[in-house]
C-alpha cells in the first residue's frame, strides 16, 4: 500500500485503485456538552481536554454538514485522539467509545429521538503504553447506507463506562484531545 501525500488529502493506493482521503476536523470547542451528563473539561499542558468518567456514561453531541466532495457509496470514519493519566502496567484494560449518530436531509423532520444507530468501538490501553500517551480510536464507522444524501450529520459520542457494549475497565478517566471525521473525496488534491 503506497501513500502519497497532498496538502490536505491522503491518496492511498489499494490494487488499482485509488483513494483520496479528508479529514474533517471536530474541535472540542464546537463539542456541545450534554444536558444530562457532560464530561468534565480539562487541560492538560495548556491544551482543551474532555474527561470521560469511569462510572457514568457521560456525552457530547457534534453536528456537522456532510462534506460536499465526500464520496458517495464511501463510510466514513470518526477518529479520537485521547489519552488516560495512569495506564495499568499489569493488566491490560479497555476503553469504550461510542457513537449514535443520524444524518437528517434537507426537508425531513429534526430529530434524534428515532432512527439513530450506534457503531462503537472497546479499544485496549495496552500495558506498554505511557501513562499520557496519545491514543486513537479509528474504527468508528459511519456506514455509506446512511450517507446518501447531503445533510446534516448529527452525533452523540460517549464512552460506554458501564461496558454495555463491549468492554470498559480502564480506571479514572478516558481524556480526550481531538476529533475527526475521516472521509473519501470524490476529487483530487493539490499534490505537493
Amino acid at each position: 500500500m503506497a501513500l502519497k501525500r497532498f496538502r490536505y488529502y491522503t491518496q492511498q493506493e489499494i490494487g488499482d485503485l485509488f483513494y483520496v482521503y479528508k479529514d474533517l476536523p471536530v474541535q472540542i470547542s464546537t463539542m456541545k456538552r450534554g444536558v444530562g451528563n457532560p464530561p468534565g473539561e480539562g487541560l492538560e499542558d495548556g491544551f482543551p481536554t474532555l474527561d470521560f468518567d469511569d462510572a457514568v456514561e457521560q456525552e457530547v453531541f457534534i453536528l456537522v454538514h456532510t462534506p460536499h466532495e465526500y464520496a458517495q457509496g464511501t463510510d466514513m470514519y470518526f477518529h479520537i485522539e485521547y489519552f488516560v493519566d495512569v495506564v495499568d502496567a499489569v493488566v491490560e484494560r479497555y476503553a469504550c467509545w461510542a457513537v449514535e449518530y443520524k444524518l437528517i436531509k434537507h426537508g425531513d423532520i429534526f430529530t434524534f429521538l428515532a432512527g439513530t444507530a450506534i457503531t462503537f468501538e472497546s479499544h485496549p490501553v495496552l500495558i506498554t503504553t505511557s501513562n499520557k500517551g496519545l491514543m486513537t480510536c479509528d474504527h468508528l464507522i459511519i456506514p455509506s447506507a446512511i450517507l446518501v444524501n447531503e445533510g446534516l450529520l448529527i452525533v452523540r459520542l460517549y464512552r460506554d463506562a458501564a461496558g454495555v457494549l463491549d468492554t470498559d475497565d480502564q480506571v479514572g478517566d478516558v481524556r480526550m484531545v481531538y476529533a475527526h471525521l475521516h472521509y473519501v473525496v470524490d476529487k483530487y488534491g493539490e499534490e505537493i
